[in-house]
């Protein structure tokens, strides 16, 4: 629950597979900030994410997300509002 006892997502959003390396989304998205967020932090070697990490990486946004995969490198981006759904 958010502030005021209302509900809040975390991700909700619809995909889209358009073939093996293209991967689209829509809704509420994780924003691709650094290799540091879409690791577990299980695999963290450190005890605490990085400074520009926990400074500057936006959590959640409503908007689009794309992704496409290769054999040897990942490229994703995302247009989005940063408040998330639900805010102003």
């Amino acid at each position: 629950a958010g502030n005021n006892g209302r509900s809040r997502f975390g991700e909700a959003w619809l995909g889209y597979d358009a073939c093996d390396a293209f991967f689209f989304a829509l809704g509420q998205v994780s924003v691709p900030f650094g290799l540091e967020n879409w690791g577990s932090s299980s695999d963290t070697p450190f005890m605490e994410l990085s400074m520009p990490t926990n400074a500057f990486a936006p959590d959640y946004g409503l908007g689009l997300y794309a992704e496409w995969h290769g054999q040897i490198i990942t490229l994703a981006g995302a247009i989005y509002h940063p408040g998330g759904a639900g805010q102003r």
